[in-house]
């Protein structure tokens, strides 16, 4: 991105870490996902289509994590953050499940 427009690298990166942003960029450019790969050899993807890609495509990847389970971190986090919870009580609800 440094020239100002997508080159073979940062595409492959894309296809392994962002799928959902390389599948917003060909919609907006009005190709199927196969053709990314000619436009971004001829240098006409840019850093704007490729931003506006990835602000375009936020709430689908958020929908995404929002999938994922919590990490044992994460969930004490969210305990430790969250209103007071006795306990007592959720030591005993864990004790109960199988």
């Amino acid at each position: 991105m440094l020239r100002g427009s997508l080159n073979g690298i940062e595409l492959r990166s894309l296809q392994r870490s962002a799928p959902l942003v390389l599948e917003q960029l060909a919609k907006n450019m009005g190709v199927a996902r196969g053709a990314i790969h000619d436009l971004a050899a001829e240098g006409k993807i840019t850093a704007v289509d490729l931003l506006k890609a990835m602000l375009e495509s936020a709430d689908k990847i958020g929908a995404e994590f929002k999938k994922l389970p919590r990490t044992v971190d994460e969930a004490f986090t969210v305990l430790k953050n969250g209103p007071p919870v006795d306990q007592q009580w959720l030591l005993c609800e864990l004790e109960r499940r199988p």
